[in-house]
């Protein structure tokens, strides 16, 4: 399971990947953004977005999976479930988790690229976001590609030791944010100095492979966790996940463009160090019961 979710998610990434590419392509040397730019780059993402729905829709039943028609009781029994499962001690746990993977999912993919682009004092700002969006992915698939190279010893010894090191790993990155972008930069274009004056780019681009790593771990991990405890309720257990985390994502967004960047920082500080510790005692109560 921890093989696959790795290379599952390694393969997800180069999405982001190609389409960071094209946006940075598309994107640097301008201010302000040519409308006829944005056509062309709103059109290839759609192109690319049906085809990847067709094949999606082209894909073969599972072989051996039982279709079962006309059984409306069988979804009211799911539904059912589904709920049952969520108000559980221990998936109440990963909810906590759930819920940090969604603010870091506003902060890497929202506030923290935006904030990029506002902040003037890089020479290329509009380019930024796009930078931001590669290294981010590659963050993700390296990490992603690791840890599947590596499932064998997480499986022995538990997957909260990574989610451990990515904490620490994110910590870092949000201090290093703290220190080298304007705090108000979340809400317009900005010249204020931040602690390091004028901001490193480099350095930027660095917390982006950063947060990158931290997501992919915390997402793998995850996968594998839901399909390793929840594997005779697989289905219930991973809808819950997407539906907590795009709530969660729902609500970041929402008070994205009131907090300034320290406070987004430290907000989602809190929020990881809250995560992992429910995601350790989930895991460790997993070890135990299989031993």
């Amino acid at each position: 399971m921890a093989r696959n979710a790795g290379i599952f998610w390694a393969t997800r990434q180069l999405a982001g990947i190609i389409g960071n590419t094209l946006s940075f392509l598309q994107f640097r040397g301008n201010f302000d953004i040519p409308e006829d730019v944005r056509h062309v780059y709103i059109t290839v993402l759609v192109v690319i977005a049906s085809c990847g729905v067709l094949s999606f829709l082209a894909l073969r039943p599972v072989p051996g999976q039982e279709v079962v028609r006309g059984q409306s009781t069988t979804i009211i029994r799911t539904i059912r479930s589904t709920f049952q499962l969520l108000i559980t001690p221990k998936f109440l746990c990963l909810v906590v988790y759930f819920v940090s993977m969604g603010m870091y999912f506003t902060v890497g993919n929202g506030v923290y690229p935006s904030s990029l682009g506002f902040t003037l004092n890089f020479d290329d700002p509009k380019a930024m976001p796009g930078l931001h969006g590669i290294f981010y992915a590659v963050g993700n698939m390296s990490v992603a590609l690791l840890l599947s190279a590596m499932s064998h010893i997480t499986n022995r010894i538990g997957r909260y030791p990574s989610v451990v090191v990515a904490t620490a790993v994110s910590l870092c990155c949000q201090a290093l944010v703290i220190v080298n972008i304007p705090r108000d930069a979340p809400f317009e274009d900005t010249t204020t100095d931040a602690y390091i004056s004028p901001s490193n780019e480099y350095l930027a681009i660095f917390c982006s492979l950063l947060m990158g790593i931290t997501y992919g771990c915390y997402n793998t991990q995850a996968i594998t966790a839901l399909g390793s405890v929840y594997h005779d309720k697989a289905s219930e257990a991973f809808a819950l996940f997407r539906l907590v985390l795009n709530l969660s994502v729902g609500v970041g967004f929402a008070y994205s463009g009131v907090l300034p960047l320290d406070w987004h920082m430290g907000v989602l500080a809190f929020a990881c160090i809250a995560g992992t510790a429910c995601f350790i005692k989930v895991d460790i109560d997993s070890i135990k019961q299989k031993n």
